[in-house]
């Protein structure tokens, strides 16, 4: 089988670790669809083939609450895709929604239990 590389900084009591054994999707308004894999990956798909990775290497922007998802494919506009992840808490782990802040960054809201001990 495929070995599961658990992230170095899974938060506070590695609250956040158990994010990284599933992966989550969410629709875009513009018919794509992105698929976010806490602490490996997030790419954005359409009619189930990968478009572009958005990115695989995650970093705390703000521990317990925001991270950096960095090191995308590289977009017409010379820059790489990136994004940042705002969790907040929810009673279940799920994509609240996607954005497109300006050309290839996009914003990510996730919401999980895991956000509602920190807060």
């Amino acid at each position: 089988g495929t070995s599961c590389v658990l992230p170095r900084d899974g938060g506070t009591d590695d609250a956040f670790l158990p994010l990284a054994a599933a992966c989550f999707s969410a629709e875009s308004s513009d018919g794509t669809s992105f698929q976010i894999c806490p602490f490996h990956n997030a790419t954005q798909n359409k009619g189930g083939r990968r478009l572009a990775l958005v990115g695989s290497s995650w970093a705390w922007a703000e521990r317990d609450a925001r991270m950096v998802i960095s090191g995308g494919d590289a977009c017409p506009n010379h820059v790489r895709r990136r994004a940042e992840l705002t969790f907040e808490c929810g009673g279940v782990s799920a994509v609240l929604s996607v954005s497109e802040r300006e050309m290839c960054s996009y914003s990510f809201r996730f919401g999980t239990p895991a956000a509602c001990a920190s807060s």
